[in-house]
């Protein structure tokens, strides 16, 4: 009961929040695959992109592409960041609009960074120019104006909830108008890039999805943390250290996928032995990466820097070695028998991923309860 409870501060908030972030997931892990897989999704993209090229018509090809150029990634994050900056600075004492401002800072800059991950991650083309209205370049999935207009729209629809009755936007019949205009405006901002073909449909609806798990994930988080401090209790110890965790994570992941994507720009392959040599090598800089963040930060009133301590880190190291060596392989060797076709960047990225999810959380609990425990 207490799960479903509107009142409490890990009810429903937080049940709906995961059950947002599991759909979300599903649906863009779905559409992936279909990609990957050619499926029909793929030929139905290559339809759709083909009928509207057939019948654009000049004027509203000009009207579509000043639409999108108002509401461009660039310009919708460039305006986010302005305006957390703006509500950091002014709200010094006023959590309300501290707690904006570091909403709409962690929306923005994790937004951009997962659109150039995940294209950078897939490389898949955009149409054929001879299908284009409007000449794009680049790669395509997931379509970063999608992924933008949800996670934007999704910050902003969240924030005036926040505002109370009696002031604009307070009462549940202007924020219901605003919700049903920032859904159409996601909804445009999509359709628009398939009538342009700049994006494919499975482009669009990746980036709604990507955007659905990302503004899903950092809205719970900013509401549980908002109601813990209206209440005046402590935020949970375990959970503060994973949240310091997870920007430790941060951190490591850019070292992490930057050595492997090195290595496999320098010497392709699609061995899963030699995949794991080189997720080895990786791990290698991005434990010592970890061990510094983690004693200066995360368990830094826990930090000794003695033998046992540092032999402990050490063990973690090898324990999340072995994890994601083991993970990486299993993922990697069944992509490669399943998708065949599937490029070495991508099935080693995939199934680093993978193994990074894993072993990440598995090295969490041993850090937390034994390298930095109170106890030892």
């Amino acid at each position: 009961v207490r799960r479903f409870s509107p009142n409490g501060i890990y009810g429903l908030v937080l049940t709906v929040g995961l059950v947002l972030t599991g759909l979300f997931s599903w649906a863009f892990g779905g559409i992936v695959q279909d990609v990957v897989a050619r499926d029909p999704l793929v030929r139905t993209d290559l339809a759709v992109v083909s009928y509207f090229h057939a019948h654009g018509e000049p004027y509203l090809t000009t009207v579509v592409s000043v639409f999108e150029a108002v509401f461009s990634p660039s310009v919708l994050l460039t305006v986010s960041a302005i305006a957390g900056l703006t509500f950091l600075v002014r709200g010094r004492g006023d959590f309300e609009m501290g707690l904006s401002g570091v909403v709409l800072l962690v929306t923005a800059t994790g937004t951009a960074a997962l659109s150039i991950l995940f294209k950078l991650m897939f490389h898949r083309p955009r149409p054929p120019s001879s299908l284009q209205l409007v000449q794009e370049t680049g790669f395509g999935f997931p379509s970063s104006h999608a992924v933008v207009a949800v996670v934007v729209g999704a910050t902003v629809w969240y924030l005036f909830g926040l505002r109370p009755l009696g002031r604009w936007g307070g009462s549940w019949q202007e924020k219901s108008r605003i919700g049903l205009a920032i859904v159409a405006l996601a909804l445009f901002v999509g359709l628009g890039r398939v009538y342009t073909g700049a994006s494919y449909p499975s482009d669009v609806l990746a980036g709604w999805a990507l955007g659905g798990v990302w503004a899903s994930v950092c809205l719970t988080a900013a509401e549980v943390f908002r109601r813990l401090r209206a209440e005046g209790q402590p935020l949970p110890e375990a959970g503060v250290r994973y949240a310091r965790f997870s920007l430790v994570g941060v951190s490591n992941a850019v070292v992490d996928l930057g050595a492997i994507n090195l290595l496999l720009f320098l010497y392709p392959t699609r061995e899963p032995w030699l995949l794991v040599l080189y997720n080895l090598l990786a791990l290698a800089v991005t434990n010592a990466n970890s061990y510094l963040w983690n004693t200066l930060w995360t368990f830094r009133h826990h930090a000794r820097h003695d033998a046992r301590q540092m032999g402990l880190f050490t063990l973690q190291g090898v324990l999340n070695a072995a994890i994601a060596s083991g993970v990486l392989w299993v993922v990697a060797h069944l992509l490669l028998a399943f998708y065949p076709a599937l490029s070495a960047q991508l099935a080693g990225n995939i199934a680093k991923l993978a193994s990074m999810f894993v072993a990440s959380s598995a090295s969490f609990l041993f850090l937390h309860y034994l390298v930095f425990n109170k106890k030892h």
